[in-house]
């Protein structure tokens, strides 16, 4: 991953926690506001690993067979 990425997030949830308005950020940013709140819904204190990016591919594929039928 990218740890401009992922210092940018950081930042982004030190600002926010701090009060800084979501409109203020994201325009400071240069980002979308739902990039924002995706990134607030997934922050955890106590948990460093919260920023980085997350595998967009799905689970399993669905026109796949399942298992026990094969």
């Amino acid at each position: 991953m990218d740890h401009a990425q992922e210092y940018r997030r950081h930042q982004a949830m030190a600002r926010y926690l701090a009060g800084d308005k979501i409109e203020v950020i994201c325009r400071d940013l240069r980002c979308a506001k739902s990039w924002l709140y995706k990134w607030k819904a997934r922050y955890q204190a106590d948990n460093p690993r919260w920023a980085t990016s997350r595998s967009t591919q799905p689970q399993r594929k669905s026109s796949q067979t399942p298992q026990p039928v094969v």
